[in-house]
């Protein structure tokens, strides 16, 4: 939708749910983003959401929304770095979470932002190479090699020459 989408303003993103300002915060409070996958058949292949998480609450993301990209340029450098990205599988959606509760019945996260302790048993797994382009994009797939490369060049030289 036009009026729900996240916009950026140097070191800031803001939630616009509804054509308003939902919620605000500084790219320095992400702790982790998760690139949520569903672990069932039933629904494998759909597009992932994103949940970009801080100390007490998460923002989910769906695959669609205009800002998102732009976040992810702006705070997804930094984590890889500290090693904060991961790939995360849930069995299930949470209720609030979900787009169109009651009538859907597979659950499509909806862009919102909610308490963190919220978030549902995830199984985490860090996020390699193999799958960096395929759910994170092209451009943070070029940066996740640039920070793997150096990150590997310090220890073993050949351990991520695949990207």
């Amino acid at each position: 939708m036009a009026d729900e989408r996240i916009d950026l303003a140097s070191d800031r993103a803001t939630l616009i749910l509804g054509g308003r300002p939902a919620d605000t915060i500084r790219f320095a409070e992400v702790e982790s983003v998760h690139v949520v996958e569903m672990a069932y058949g039933l629904v494998q292949g759909d597009e992932p959401f994103y949940a970009v998480v801080l100390s007490d609450r998460v923002w989910v993301i769906p695959d669609d929304v205009n800002g998102l990209d732009a976040l992810m340029a702006a705070v997804v450098p930094v984590l890889l770095k500290q090693e904060r990205v991961f790939r995360s599988i849930t069995p299930k959606v949470p209720w609030s979470w979900r787009k169109g509760r009651f009538l859907r019945p597979f659950p499509i996260a909806r862009l919102a932002h909610h308490p963190a302790r919220t978030i549902p048993e995830w199984e985490i797994r860090p996020l390699d190479p193999s799958e960096a382009k395929r759910l994170l994009g092209a451009t943070c797939m070029m940066q996740f090699c640039q920070v793997r490369s150096s990150v590997s060049t310090a220890g073993n030289p050949n351990s991520f020459a695949k990207c």
